[in-house]
């Protein structure tokens, strides 16, 4: 009996081989192996090393043929799929009938995305080194070691990232975003993944969105009683427009999340446009902004006025047309939340100002605007740091005028408004 021969997912994923065909001719135990166009002669040479030390040339064949990359993607997929079917009843029968190489890699995987859920790590950095990888955890702001793992290893776990991804999986010169769903008891956590090449291998970074674990209440995000206070009278507003600012991680998506929360039992249509959707907020019309089909931000609001809203969320501006769109939804009668990354409250209003947003327009429409942070809490986890500027008189006056920032930021002190950076170092 011939003894078949076997090459490993991991290795025709980093080698750029696939087996294409095995059979028996006459006795003849012939395998035939796909070159993708990448493929190194190196490789063809080891495979025809290891293929003829384990098998004699009078018994065995070896033949390589040449396949397009698409065709490559799709027989690797269809190798991999028996581990990427979403159907999490038979998940333990696939993995029972994968080989002994594959198993660790699966298991790793879940066990590190069962590690960030438990010490509530926001992201998973994977990241290349001269010899290693380095895993690493981002737990309340910060970056922790956690492991590090081979370069082999590296590369199968980085494959099967991009398997449940659903990305290329030999595409390593440029950069990949997808998405997975992993299952968690009875709680499906969504998966976020940025894959970049660096020069010594692909550096990933996955974000672990636990939108269960965080309560979707302006009463419990930390806030003091001053701005929940504020709050409260932004969630009175008709026709405004309020801007939450902020850098990446600020928690800007889980403060807009609140507010719709807290106004979504009113007698009133919500429509909110993100990218992506982060928490599934009942009584809220979600919609997930697709660039590659021209459904971006801007597309999607305009379509959203045939829908009747009363209340629009808008998941970021970052231009100016969708600034003006935004400001002429305030104008006809909506109350409009939108992101916009921005320092401080009176920051945000200049960059919409610098979106060449007339400034009798934006006065107009402006309700209020919401600066935060997340900060570390001496007890562990993380609360929100704000300051928040409402509508007045003056706060008006200074748009109207196109004031600069320093006289926008005197209206602070004419309302008593906590500022962030005072509210940084309060005691809780």
């Amino acid at each position: 009996m011939i003894t078949k021969f076997r090459l490993s997912p991991a290795f025709c994923v980093e080698n750029g081989v696939v087996i294409l065909s095995e059979e028996t001719i006459d006795s003849k135990y012939v395998l035939t192996i796909g070159l993708k166009e990448s493929c190194l002669n190196e490789t063809r040479t080891k495979i025809e090393k290891t293929f003829y030390r384990r098998i004699d040339k009078n018994k065995g064949t070896l033949d390589f043929k040449q396949i397009s990359n698409d065709e490559y993607d799709r027989l690797i997929a269809k190798l991999y799929a028996s581990s990427t079917k979403k159907d999490e009843s038979k998940k333990q029968e696939q993995i029972n009938k994968q080989s002994y190489s594959e198993a660790p890699i699966i298991n790793l995987l879940n066990s590190l995305l069962l590690e960030s859920i438990s010490k509530k790590a926001s992201d998973i950095h994977i990241e290349p080194d001269k010899n290693e990888y380095h895993i690493r955890l981002r737990i309340d702001g910060d970056l922790e070691n956690y492991s590090k793992i081979t370069l082999e290893t590296a590369n199968a776990l980085i494959s099967r990232i991009k398997l449940l991804s659903e990305l290329q999986l030999v595409e390593k010169r440029r950069a990949q975003d997808g998405k997975f769903v992993f299952a968690e008891g009875d709680k499906n956590i969504e998966v976020r993944v940025s894959i970049i090449p660096a020069w010594n291998g692909e550096s990933v970074v996955l974000r672990v969105l636990d939108t269960t674990a965080t309560p979707l209440n302006i009463n419990q995000l930390g806030f003091c009683i001053e701005h929940i206070n504020q709050l409260n009278k932004i969630c009175e507003l008709t026709n405004s427009l309020v801007l939450v600012c902020g850098p990446t991680g600020a928690g800007k998506t889980t403060t807009l999340a609140a507010l719709l929360s807290k106004i979504s039992d009113k007698k009133i249509k919500i429509v909110s446009i993100e990218d992506p959707v982060e928490y599934r907020l009942e009584g809220v019309i979600q919609i997930p902004v697709n660039n590659a089909i021209g459904m971006d931000f801007n597309d999607i609001l305009r379509r959203v006025f045939r829908h009747d809203p009363d209340v629009i969320m808008v998941g970021e501006i970052r231009d100016e047309k969708t600034a003006i769109t935004a400001v002429r939804a305030a104008l006809t009668g909506h109350l409009v939340f939108a992101t916009i990354h921005a320092t401080d409250a009176a920051s945000g209003i200049l960059r919409l100002l610098d979106m060449e947003i007339p400034p009798y327009l934006l006065a107009s429409v402006f309700g209020a605007s919401i600066a935060q942070r997340l900060v570390k809490r001496k007890n562990g986890g993380r609360r929100v740091a704000a300051e928040i500027l409402l509508r007045d008189e003056d706060v008006i006056e200074a748009i109207r005028n196109k004031a600069p920032l320093s006289e926008i930021e005197k209206c602070f002190m004419k309302q008593s408004a906590i500022r962030l950076k005072d509210d940084i170092e309060r005691e809780e």
